[in-house]
């Protein structure tokens, strides 16, 4: 319970794990049962309650998944990785507007978080707005190349035949010293 490092490596591990595999559920209840049982273990562990939430979702139960986000907000309101999951919770609910209330309500304590920031312009994108969608991403991107917001902000490019918009997102990662090498 004193050290931070095990319990977020078994977090660490129990998603890598599960998401490894999306299509084997037994291998992501199993580890859910393992992050559960260490939660338990561990109350104030935060990165344990995350990954529950993270993988409790993953398996459908949002009511769930939100009751585990609340208790980590409980511990740690400052993780903004927490109002990005809030976010994706009240999307798989369809709730869109609260899922931009709780990417916002992340925003305002880490206005420039690129989760937070991709999140924000996957929720816009989703309520048909592709040019605030678009904005959020470039604000990401104008901060550091963050994967996710590069592929969402190239994939609304390539699904509109955007191929100017296209073009320069393939020039920007090649000026773009220490690139992520999943991008080249």
């Amino acid at each position: 319970p004193e050290s931070r490092f095990p319990a977020g490596r078994l977090a660490a591990l129990a998603l890598d794990s599960a998401l490894a595999l999306p299509s084997d559920q037994k291998l992501t209840h199993a580890a859910l049962r393992a992050l559960s049982r260490a939660a338990d273990d561990a109350p104030d562990q935060v990165d344990l309650i995350e990954a529950t939430a993270a993988l409790t979702l993953r398996l459908g139960d949002a009511d769930r998944a939100e009751s585990h986000v609340r208790r980590a907000i409980e511990c740690d309101p400052d993780r903004a990785r927490l109002y990005a999951l809030l976010g994706e919770i009240a999307r798989a609910r369809g709730d869109l507007n609260g899922a931009l209330r709780s990417v916002e309500e992340g925003l305002l304590k880490h206005p420039s978080d690129p989760l937070l920031g991709t999140e924000k312009g996957v929720v816009l994108a989703e309520q048909g707005n592709l040019d605030g969608a678009r904005t959020a991403w470039k604000d990401v991107l104008a901060r550091s190349l963050h994967p996710p917001a590069f592929a969402n902000l190239a994939s609304v490019a390539l699904r509109t035949n955007d191929h100017d918009s296209a073009s320069g997102l393939v020039d920007l990662v090649l000026r773009t010293p220490r690139a992520h090498p999943e991008v080249f």
